[in-house]
């Protein structure tokens, strides 16, 4: 980590919007911030039942109001992911799996 400097990971910008409540402009912003990192490696994690956090892992190829999207270079095949479960979602500054990184699928 001691090669990223301020301003390397892909961050939508912040925006205040009049008339959205708090709920609904950190959505915009959440949404923004998906977008902005098209083409990036990503891990999201998702918890749909209980405190069980599963993993999905690959190129953020799509990002629309409810969904996103990951293509798995390894099956050449993609993965649609609701929003309403995603907790966190981890960039990186590759637009490829990093080779020292292995994620393990489920």
């Amino acid at each position: 980590m001691d090669n990223i400097q301020s301003g390397d990971i892909h961050t939508g910008e912040a925006a205040c919007v009049r008339g959205l409540s708090y709920k609904e402009s950190f959505r915009d912003t959440f949404l923004e911030s998906l977008k902005a990192n098209l083409g990036y490696y990503v891990i999201a994690e998702f918890c749909a039942c209980g405190e069980v956090l599963d993993k999905k892992d690959g190129i953020l190829y799509a990002v629309g109001n409810d969904y996103l999207t990951l293509y798995q270079e390894d099956d050449d095949s993609y993965t649609v992911c609701g929003l309403d479960f995603l907790r966190f979602i981890t960039f990186f500054e590759e637009k490829a799996r990093p080779r020292s990184f292995r994620c393990t699928r489920r």
